[in-house]
């Protein structure tokens, strides 16, 4: 689901009559079961991401699991609660509305953390499979039907495709989840993509669009947006043609609670060092060149093509701290600040810009804070590099 509440009734109406009722991504009831096959669900607790309209959770139901699902936008969550109820299954599928961030549930809260169609839109992946890890009990999986991006940087027809979805995409390559994946410590983690599945699928749901359905649509919808939307697949099929659109699953094991006990993890090892006397504490060196350099593209962004580089140099036990060097290439995007952070710019200038249309221009040697709730633009007006530390305090 979209971290900014993008999901209109149109566009909501538009995907059911696509992918069926109660779904809003592709593959129907099928595409579930095989997302999370040869895994038991009998009597367990699943987590459901970025649930939408609930049809996939009423499969999970069926297959003998206790579902909640978690989604950021009210109107959606309501429609699902309605077609759950109509169903039958409001005994075995609940859902919670929450904000973009940390999960709002205890360590160990759940067997399986299913996902379809979410992750693609969230940024900070690394920060949500970390949540991910964490809610999930010793033994739990993790399975995901989503989409992801070929390796390289975003082309022309990729950004056409995203302006046509109007909506916020942050995908990721196969291989990058991969190694996110297991740098958390799971085990287990099979990334793959989907054989061309959906490129198939979507040269039929574009013929569909463009043909048989066309004037259904347009009733629904009306003229100019029956046409959008027959525009938005071929855009979308061109990029899956070439390869740049990646859908595809992954999964992941979190470790059993004797692998946990025989060979704790990173953080574990924290957790146990801060018990430690306050004297037995000493500082961390982070030596060497520092760790790998992740290199991203901005989705969707206001102006200009802005690349972007992160060298995450420390995260402590909880999650809520990170620090590191960042750079970014000219260009300007939206930005909505759930946490707080300190910069100092190493080179480069800045103008941030807030939604009341206030702004503030920062240059190499400037220091500055970003405080929690700030909602604008950021704006690279000369490449920068930067120090940061991020404190987000929504996580406990």
């Amino acid at each position: 689901m979209s971290e900014t509440g993008e999901y209109t009734d149109n566009l909501v109406t538009f995907l059911e009559l696509i992918w069926g009722q109660g779904f809003m991504a592709p593959g129907g009831p099928d595409l579930v079961r095989d997302t999370v096959a040869g895994l038991d669900l009998k009597g367990k607790r699943v987590l459901d991401i970025g649930s939408g309209l609930g049809g996939p959770d009423i499969v999970l139901a069926q297959m003998g699991a206790k579902v909640v699902g978690l989604d950021i936008e009210a109107p959606v969550i309501e429609r699902a609660r309605k077609l759950v109820a109509a169903k039958g299954f409001s005994d075995r599928v609940g859902f919670k509305l929450t904000r973009p961030g940390p999960l709002p549930f205890p360590d160990g809260s759940f067997d399986l953390v299913y996902s379809s169609g979410a992750f693609t839109q969230i940024a900070a992946k690394e920060a949500m499979f970390a949540e991910v890890r964490r809610v999930l009990k010793p033994g739990g999986w993790f399975a995901v039907y989503d989409w992801m991006k070929g390796p390289g940087p975003i082309t022309d027809d990729m950004r056409y495709f995203y302006k046509m979805e109007g909506l916020t995409y942050a995908m990721e390559t196969p291989a990058f989840h991969k190694r996110v994946l297991k740098k958390l410590g799971f085990d287990k983690v099979t990334v793959e993509e989907d054989g061309g599945w959906y490129r198939t699928e979507a040269h039929r749901e574009h013929e569909l669009l463009a043909g048989e359905l066309h004037p259904r649509i347009t009733e629904l919808l009306g003229r100019q947006q029956a046409d959008h939307f027959v525009e938005n697949w071929r855009a979308m099929t061109v990029v899956l043609d070439k390869g740049e659109h990646r859908p595809g699953r992954w999964r992941a094991q979190k470790p059993p609670a004797a692998a946990q006990t025989s060979k704790p993890d990173k953080a574990r090892k924290e957790t146990m060092a801060r018990k430690v006397s306050a004297k037995a504490v000493l500082p961390v060196k982070i030596g060497g060149k520092g760790p790998k350099i992740d290199k991203a593209t901005i989705a969707a962004p206001i102006s200009g093509k802005p690349r972007t580089t992160t060298q995450n140099f420390y995260t402590d036990a909880t999650g809520t701290f990170v620090s590191g060097i960042w750079t970014a290439t000219k260009g300007k995007w939206a930005v909505d600040y759930g946490e707080e952070e300190f910069i100092y710019l190493l080179a480069g200038k800045v103008k941030l810009t807030a939604a009341n249309g206030q702004s503030k221009t920062f240059k190499k040697g400037e220091a500055f804070m970003i405080p929690a709730g700030f909602k604008g633009t950021w704006e690279t007006l000369a490449p920068i590099k930067k120090f940061y530390a991020i404190q987000d305090r929504r996580k406990k």
